[in-house]
């Protein structure tokens, strides 16, 4: 059971007022997603301390049934004509069955980048970066508000230097049916291509430089 509350998608300023300068920060969206899990009893030869849902828990007592929470505020900022900022600030709550042990293939992937290990339940900063995009040509085209994106007009092709914390998955692992287990699937290898890895904390989030070149046959990042 997944339910995901889209609290807001609105290019609304962070204090009110009129004709406030382009530079001065925007709230681009915020979500909510809940996940209930349950799981029934089962028999298994080989139990053990990670086997999934397992017994030894919380003193002999595993849960069957969970509640994962995640909360997200995303903000952005047109600094100059070419440099972006953006902050996005989440909380997460509850757990995973099992704690997000047992299984190769981990069906609520919003706990397994939210950490099975002790992470705390406060507020924390998940992306925090700055972008500089240089158009290549003079073809634009229009991107609507969404996390992580200002509205606008960008350049079809460009060279761009991003610097900061965020996650590598945003520009290397894109797939537009299974890219979010907040709005798509839920099961961590639809959501992550299993096939590489890369650097990153436990949330899945790094702090780095990143480049690339955009073209319309081809990209290199």
């Amino acid at each position: 059971m997944r339910k995901t509350l889209f609290l807001a998608f609105f290019p609304c300023a962070l204090a009110f007022g009129e004709n406030l300068p382009p530079w001065f920060p925007q709230v681009l969206g915020m979500k909510a997603t809940l996940v209930g899990q349950y799981s029934t009893n089962f028999n298994s030869p080989y139990e053990g301390p990670m086997t999934f849902g397992n017994p030894y828990k919380n003193n002999g007592g595993g849960r069957s049934e969970e509640l994962t929470q995640s909360y997200g505020l995303y903000t952005g900022a047109q600094l100059t004509k070419d440099i972006q900022a953006y902050l996005d600030i989440q909380l997460f709550k509850g757990n995973g069955i099992g704690y997000g042990q047992g299984m190769g293939g981990y069906p609520n992937s919003l706990y397994i980048r939210a950490g099975s290990s002790d992470l705390g339940k406060s507020p924390y900063i998940a992306r925090a970066y700055i972008v500089y995009t240089k158009a290549l040509s003079q073809s634009l085209e229009y991107e609507a508000i969404a996390p992580d994106q200002l509205p606008g007009y960008y350049p079809k092709e460009y060279f761009y230097v991003k610097i900061g914390k965020f996650s590598i998955s945003d520009d290397f692992d894109n797939n537009t049916y299974a890219n979010s287990p907040r709005t798509q699937f839920l099961n961590y290898d639809f959501n992550y291509n299993v096939a590489w890895d890369y650097g990153a904390d436990t949330r899945g989030y790094t702090v780095g430089v990143e480049s690339g070149v955009v073209k319309k046959q081809y990209s290199f990042k």
